[in-house]
């Protein structure tokens, strides 16, 4: 019983760390592509410089 007490916590654990990451590196991408559009280094939008 303890045994499997601790089996089912260690899951529930990893899956909230996982969890955790995932919403951090969704935050991460949203920033970048915020920042770049705010700063005009869209790669669609890109200036050429001659």
């Amino acid at each position: 019983m303890f045994k499997e007490n601790v089996i089912e916590n260690k899951k529930k654990k990893d899956f909230e760390k996982k969890q955790r990451l995932n919403s951090i590196v969704l935050r991460n991408k949203f920033l970048g592509e915020w920042a770049s559009t705010i700063l005009e280094l869209n790669d669609n939008k890109k200036r050429r410089v001659y």
